[in-house]
């Protein structure tokens, strides 16, 4: 397969409708974060300053066709995990189910850093992010050492099934699903930088080593990062031409140490 291990600076639709024809069933798991058609833009950036809005964002229009062709491309009993908002999330769901998904959990994720968007004296502050998990037939669980049991006499020491909140507990500590922009030195480039130790999680959860991943919307390249630090091969695809080059710069210093 000749598009492993790469982002292709190229709509993910198109793109992904050309895989299927080529290859057919090919990918073992499907992490992303598209748009929310929600028309974002960030303020995130240094000094006050609002980063570039995300392309393709002023509507949800496209989602049922991306439904689909990533469900084309999925393996039987594969596993899929979409970043979504409490606003647009029945219109993702309702186009997933359409595509023959099994819509198994809603996950809940604390942000890294807290959101500060919407009416700051009527509206409660976002801390945390939501994600589809479904699957396309049945994705068993892996077992992992990622999460310890309560402690009850008998019980084994790690758990087999992790729970759909993902809050740091007395037992254990888990990933954040941001990274905290405020501690950053360098310039904010992407303005929804997902956090590379959230994705391996998944990755360990739901896929073996040397298994292909697709991210379709691969922004600043986290998920690819992710599959590199485990063993994964990943195929991505970002539209905005300065995104692209980020990852591909993130991964290239990745390989050079």
């Amino acid at each position: 397969m000749n598009i492993l291990n790469r982002i292709i600076n190229d709509d993910c639709i198109k793109g992904l409708q050309a895989v299927y024809e080529e290859y057919g069933e090919c990918i073992d798991l499907c992490i992303t974060d598209p748009p929310y058609g929600i028309d974002y833009q960030s303020n995130w950036g240094r000094e006050g300053s609002k980063l570039k809005k995300i392309v393709n964002d002023g509507d949800l229009t496209w989602f049922q066709d991306f439904s689909d062709v990533c469900f084309n491309v999925l393996k039987n009993n594969s596993a899929f995990y979409c970043f979504t908002r409490f606003d647009v999330y029945p219109q993702m769901y309702n186009c997933l189910i359409k595509s023959g998904f099994k819509v198994k959990n809603l996950l809940i994720v604390q942000k890294g850093q807290k959101g500060g968007n919407g009416d700051l004296q009527a509206q409660y502050s976002n801390d945390c992010e939501m994600l589809i998990y479904a699957n396309k037939g049945r994705r068993k669980f892996n077992k992992t050492k990622l999460a310890k049991t309560d402690g009850r006499k008998g019980a084994a020491e790690f758990r087999t099934r992790l729970p759909n909140v993902w809050f740091d507990t007395e037992y254990n500590t888990y990933p954040k699903s941001t990274v905290n922009v405020s501690n950053q030195k360098d310039a904010i480039i992407h303005p929804t930088e997902k956090n590379v130790e959230m994705i391996k999680w998944f990755l360990e959860i739901s896929s073996n080593q040397n298994d292909v991943i697709l991210d379709p919307f691969m922004g600043s390249g986290t998920t690819a990062i992710a599959c590199i630090n485990t063993q994964r091969n990943y195929i991505g695809f970002e539209l905005e031409q300065e995104y692209h080059k980020l990852s591909e710069d993130r991964i290239h210093n990745l390989v050079l140490k």
